[in-house]
């Protein structure tokens, strides 16, 4: 019943109205009722008191002629009529002397009022009758029976009872009739009172409802139509500019989060912007690219879900979190994280981190941190092209400036061999010894411009044997410098492997580069190629001071530098080889035990089999 009131104002209205008009009829019918019995009761009593006077003279005139059996007639046909339950005449001492029911001559009543009175009282028999009480006063015509008047001021007291059922049954018909209107006046009212609500009121609120739902579910066009202007109408009329008002500052705040997302959308680094609870509440596009997710959907998820790919947050002693790092009053950290996209990949992500408070929509300060988010793999590919431009600009200089004179000096010397001018032998073959210099000093440079060559558009068949050689023919010197031993073994075939000449020799610089940096007292590098599996293994094994066991899973990390011999290094030369490597469908791997050596193996595609491995 609770429920069903509330759900209507219309009901609630009703109901009210209804309970108290009600409440009023009731009590207006009750009154009605008293006033209508106590007006009965006056006009029976007017009424009883002329019957009582003329039954009085006929009872004095009886009692002057001493016609006893005259008085008891006339009181018995007067207890026979219709309206009269019973009549009595009591002497002055309260016995009944005369009755129209027998069985009540010459009882008293004792407790009865002689005075002059008419009310509701309750008979000997149980009924409920309205009693008359006359006194017949005593007369000079009298005083020979009843004597002096000042002695005997009363000869009797007539009572004459009527019956009350027809007073108390003409009430309650007057009470019914008057709630049967009072009813009828009510359904009406209530009626009326209904159609006027519902009209003016009712409808309005209803209308008013409707508009504030539409608000709610986000359709801040709604608005009601004007109405008067009454309470309702400058209600409707002040709910319009509300919505007015709203929806401008809804756009106003839509323009503005678009302006912002516009904002961090046009920084390169990944943005993500995370609260306390781990939940991110905003990422520009980069960030988004760098998951390999639609931009905009990792707003709203949890950081650690979303970068790392975690059902929990990372734990605090495994991985540098920025929430639990960033305590009130820290400075912006740096760190190096490890992301999984959501195809299941993975890369490096340099992560600089900073705490910032904000007011929230009530005003309380709200605490939130603030990522950069960098992908240390395009470092490396932009690292991997720096270098080998650099590399290429160096070698090709240098290989011009030293390959011209070598040129001009082997021109002169063949010149001078052809004219046949040197009779001395000893001189024949000191010229023959400076051709064939030159002619190896002409290789290096030949061997400097294949480095410099720049990647194709695509890999190509390298042969292993020629660009290993290569290697090893520009690190020579720097090998008897360090006192190390170069050895390298290579298929005699001419294998090949599909990638770039110029990346297969980077790679190899950087490894054996390496190998002379842990081997700074001398040492052997041996370098190896064989056939496996349809793939060419590289092995460059050193007898260096070996790497720690601590480190050995970082050294592939971009800007991660621990050269033996105590230089800071770049920290991207492994990193590079790695992402060259992976990139024509080969690995890299490394065993090293410290004190005794490192080995890193290369396993790459063969020629034949290079396109079928190459991945997309």
């Amino acid at each position: 019943m609770q429920g069903w009131l509330a759900g209507s104002l219309s009901r609630r209205l009703m109901v009210t109205v209804a309970a108290v008009l009600m409440t009023a009829s009731a009590v207006f019918l009750v009154l009605f009722v008293g006033l209508y019995r106590a007006q009965l009761e006056a006009e029976r009593s007017e009424a009883s008191a002329h019957i009582n006077r003329l039954l009085q003279a006929t009872l004095e005139n009886a009692m002057l002629k001493r016609d006893l059996d005259g008085l008891q007639a006339v009181i018995t046909r007067l207890g026979e009529l219709p309206s009269v339950a019973e009549v009595m005449l009591l002497d002055p001492t309260r016995e009944i002397r005369f009755s129209s029911d027998p069985d009540l001559l010459g009882t008293r009543l004792p407790d009865e009022s002689l005075t002059e009175d008419t009310r509701f009282v309750t008979d000997a028999k149980g009924r409920q009758v309205l009693r008359s009480v006359n006194p017949v006063s005593n007369k000079p015509q009298c005083v020979m029976c009843h004597g002096e008047i000042a002695d005997n001021p009363i000869n009797g007291i007539l009572f004459v009872d009527y019956d009350a059922q027809a007073l108390t049954g003409k009430a309650l018909g007057g009470a019914l009739t008057l709630a049967a209107s009072g009813l009828l006046v009510l359904v009406l009212t209530l009626g009326l009172i209904y159609v006027l609500l519902r009209s003016l009121v009712v409808r309005p609120v209803e209308i008013l409802v409707a508009a504030s739902d539409a608000i709610g579910r986000g359709d801040l066009s709604a608005r009601v139509p004007a109405r008067g202007k009454d309470e309702i109408g400058r209600l409707g009329a002040t709910f319009n500019l509300m919505a007015a008002s709203l929806e401008r500052s809804v756009d106003a705040l839509r323009r503005r989060d678009a302006y912002l997302q516009a904002l961090i959308d046009g920084i390169p680094d990944g943005v993500r912007v995370i609260d306390s609870t781990f939940r991110i509440v905003a990422a520009n596009r980069a960030y988004c690219e760098q998951l390999r997710v639609p931009p905009g959907s990792a707003t709203g998820q949890l950081c650690y879900a979303s970068s790392h790919q975690r059902e929990r947050p990372c734990a605090a002693t495994m991985v540098t979190c920025p929430l639990h790092v960033l305590t009130p009053g820290h400075g912006p950290i740096k760190a190096v994280h490890q992301h999984v996209r959501a195809d299941g990949s993975t890369y490096f992500a340099e992560i600089t981190a900073a705490r910032i408070s904000v007011p929230d929509e009530d005003g309380t300060p709200r605490d939130l941190i603030v990522e950069a988010i960098r992908d240390m793999s395009s470092d490396v590919e932009v690292s991997h092209g720096q270098r080998m431009s650099e590399v290429a600009e160096l070698a090709t200089g240098v290989a011009h400036e030293v390959r011209n004179p070598l040129v001009a000096i082997r021109l002169t010397l063949e010149g001078i061999v052809r004219r046949g001018d040197v009779a001395d032998p000893e001189l024949a073959r000191y010229l023959a010894l400076m051709r064939d210099e030159i002619e190896r000093c002409l290789g290096v440079t030949d061997r400097l411009l294949d480095l410099a060559h720049l990647p194709t558009t695509g890999p190509e068949a390298v042969p292993v044997g020629a660009a290993l050689g290569d290697v090893e023919a520009l690190l020579s010197y720097e090998a008897r410098v360090t006192g190390v031993a170069v050895r390298v073994t290579a298929p005699s075939d001419g294998a090949c492997v599909w990638m770039t000449g110029a990346e297969l020799r980077m790679v190899a610089i950087n490894l054996m580069q390496n190998a002379l940096h842990a081997m700074p007292q001398g040492g052997t590098l041996d370098v190896t190629a064989s056939v496996e599996d349809a793939f060419m293994v590289i092995r460059f094994t050193d007898s260096g001071v070996g790497i720690p066991a601590e480190v050995l899973d970082r050294i592939f990390d971009p800007y991660f530098s621990a050269r033996a011999d105590g230089a800071q290094g770049t920290g991207m030369g492994l990193a590079i080889c790695s992402d060259i490597v992976t990139t024509y469908g080969g690995t890299i791997t490394v065993e090293s035990t410290v004190g005794q050596g490192t080995t890193f193996a290369l396993r790459l595609p063969l020629h034949a089999a290079g396109e079928l491995a190459l991945p997309d």
